[in-house]
């Protein structure tokens, strides 16, 4: 299953002109927010909205695993009504997008050791570099975004509409983003392309390329 499709292939224009294509693509993470709120409230949890987002945000966009977070959850608190962040913490699965919060909150930081270890954790869990490569291209281009809005006087509700995201995971977003200037995240995104194409020319092996951009953003 692909993210996306590219609409010029033979293969996507032969079946859209000789059959049917439908599209299934991924809920907002600010609508899986409500959709985990009204599930807790099938099985007469409350959950709060704060809490809710982070649960999306550990859990990826797949709703079967959102899914089994929640029953996880359920069954932790057991009688407890009230699902808080604290539960979610110790009990759900951390996705790749949640470590790569984490691995920047840590470069804001300028927590070397830190940084480090989630990259370190990432690779042990098999994650692909190129996937890690990526993800981090995505969250600093959203801190990027975020910058350009908060200089042109956007709020948080508006921060949150542009990026599609709920309040809380905006807040997250402007929080990091106060650390950085325009000119060093312009820098960055150059400094992760780099990255990308040296290991797609074979100039670089990956698990080296990846570490010195780790570096070059520590810096």
């Amino acid at each position: 299953m692909e993210d996306d499709i590219d609409k010029r292939l033979r293969i996507y224009k032969t079946v859209n002109k000789s059959g049917l294509v439908v599209e299934f693509p991924y809920q907002k993470p600010v609508d899986l927010t409500k959709w985990v709120i009204k599930v807790a409230k099938a099985y007469k949890k409350k959950i709060s909205m704060d809490t809710a987002s982070i649960l999306v945000e550990r859990s990826g966009q797949e709703m079967t695993e959102i899914l089994n977070e929640i029953e996880k959850l359920v069954a932790y608190t057991a009688e407890r009504k009230l699902i808080t962040i604290d539960d979610v913490k110790e009990v759900c699965n951390t996705s790749i997008k949640s470590r790569i919060f984490d691995l920047t909150d840590a470069i804001v930081a300028k927590d070397v050791a830190g940084s480090l270890k989630y990259l370190d954790d990432m690779l042990t869990l098999r994650e692909p570099i190129p996937m890690i490569i990526f993800m981090i291209a995505r969250q600093f281009r959203q801190i990027l975004q975020v910058k350009i809005l908060m200089e042109n006087g956007a709020d948080l509700r508006e921060i949150a509409s542009n990026l599609k995201v709920s309040p809380y995971i905006a807040g997250k977003i402007q929080k990091q983003s106060e650390n950085f200037t325009l000119q060093w995240l312009n820098q960055t995104m150059e400094n992760i392309f780099e990255c990308d194409l040296s290991i797609k020319t074979g100039k670089m092996k990956d698990k080296t390329a990846i570490e010195l951009l780790i570096a070059k953003l520590l810096e």
